[in-house]
């Protein structure tokens, strides 16, 4: 294999948003043009949306006769705008993975030329992307075509010796995705019965599973073996089985973050199968104070940038703020925990904050529930992301040991927010 993917740091506090609302209707690269050294995640993520897929890899002696094929169909609603901007500033990468990380990445940057002509066209349902020669890691054609009835689809295809050379032989369970990479849009499907494997051998691998898996996360046990969490249902479809998101509710598009308390790579993002709501793995999000601790470290924050799908005619607002963490202080040392949420645009922050003081060792757990006459409303007129900074601070600690964290072994802050809504 010619590269390998970055591996994702250690997970170990969890943060998960909930959302609640009221029914309600509708809503070229060149070879030497990289979309980066490294791309894909080290394991399949959880905030892929799942499909039905068929996919066939060969990897011949002869490079010239090797060749990708990857179906994917049956996925939740979506719009054309759900696949974000190949033909401007979005790149889309393949990632396929068996038991032991990355088999095989092929990436495919947005807007360019191939063969004369854009790489990337607009279609009435999507895009498509066609490169004859296979300057994009060996893709040739890739389609994008979005579906409001839960029939999403996606294809893509490419040969010859400019494809990854994976090491093959694959066994069950083996996933694969396709991702924006700058918008964090994925579709995905996995094999985890060997029944769905058709031949696996150095040279060809063979798969197709018509039904919708729950999941296509590979977990390692600690027995040192890797098991997929996927159960396929006899239906042939998620929107069949209710787990694909409702076009006429509000669901999660995709989670981005930043800041001191999560800094790149130190955060897991988990979704509901309707993603609905999602919980977010930390491991550096601790506050904390001590004869040696820097300063810096007494006050974290994480920014979160939620972006959502939201019915058209409707209108939304933060109703409820939960909160779980632990909290170790001395006496006379105090500390906060702090949420503030905006949408963008909007000057106008809601809030919810908790003090503890010293001495004081426990987990917490602290709600707050705001009055109708506190709401603000937005949403009509198109969704805007929702913006969470959630802050953990001590004070007054004079070099003594004091911790406040969400990175506790019985204390994981679990930060649910609940949406209100009403009509425009």
């Amino acid at each position: 294999m010619r590269r390998s993917c970055a591996i994702r740091s250690r997970m170990i506090s969890a943060v998960s948003l909930a959302l609640a609302g009221f029914a309600a209707p509708a809503m070229v690269l060149c070879a030497s043009n990289r979309v980066a050294a490294q791309v894909c995640d080290v394991e399949p993520i959880e905030s892929c949306f799942n499909a039905s897929g068929k996919l066939t890899i060969n990897n011949s002696t002869d490079d010239e006769r090797d060749s990708f094929t990857l179906s994917l169909g049956n996925a939740p609603a979506a719009t054309p705008q759900d696949f974000g901007d190949p033909l401007g500033t979005d790149p889309y990468v393949v990632c396929v993975y068996d038991a032991n990380g990355v088999v095989e990445e092929l990436q495919v940057a947005p807007a360019g030329t191939c063969d004369g002509d854009p790489c990337w066209k607009a279609t009435r349902k999507g895009f498509q992307f066609k490169d004859k020669i296979g300057s994009n890691d060996g893709v040739n054609k890739l389609t994008l075509k979005a579906s409001d009835k839960g029939k999403t689809q996606a294809k893509v295809s490419g040969k010859g010796a400019a494809l990854e050379d994976p090491t093959l032989s694959l066994q069950a369970p083996v996933a694969v995705q396709l991702k924006n990479v700058a918008t964090g849009y994925c579709l995905g499907t996995a094999f985890a019965d060997p029944a769905t494997i058709k031949k696996s051998t150095a040279e060809k691998f063979s798969a197709k599973i018509k039904t919708v898996p729950t999941s296509s996360k590979l977990l390692k046990g600690s027995d040192g073996v890797t098991r997929s969490l996927i159960e396929p249902d006899s239906r042939s479809t998620a929107e069949e089985r209710g787990l694909a998101p409702d076009p006429n509710e509000v669901y999660i598009q995709s989670i981005n973050y930043g800041g001191t308390g999560c800094p790149s790579g130190s955060v897991g993002t988990s979704f509901s199968n309707d993603r609905s709501s999602f919980t977010l793995i930390f491991d550096q999000f601790v506050a904390s104070s001590g004869p040696s601790v820097p300063l810096t470290e007494s006050r974290k924050i994480c920014l979160l940038f939620i972006n959502l799908r939201i019915p058209q005619g409707w209108s939304y607002s933060v109703s409820t703020l939960d909160f779980r963490g632990y909290v170790s202080l001395p006496k006379g040392v105090t500390a906060e925990q702090k949420s503030t949420y905006y949408f963008e645009g909007e000057p106008r922050p809601g809030s919810a904050s908790s003090r503890f003081s010293g001495p004081v060792a426990k987990d917490y757990l602290t709600r707050d529930q705001l009055g109708l006459n506190t709401l603000q409303w937005f949403g009509c007129g198109g969704a805007r992301p929702l913006i969470v900074s959630a802050q953990v601070e001590l004070f007054k600690t004079d070099g003594r040991t004091a911790q406040i964290t969400v990175d506790s072994t019985d204390g994981k802050l679990e930060h649910v927010i609940g949406l209100r809504w009403k009509p425009c």
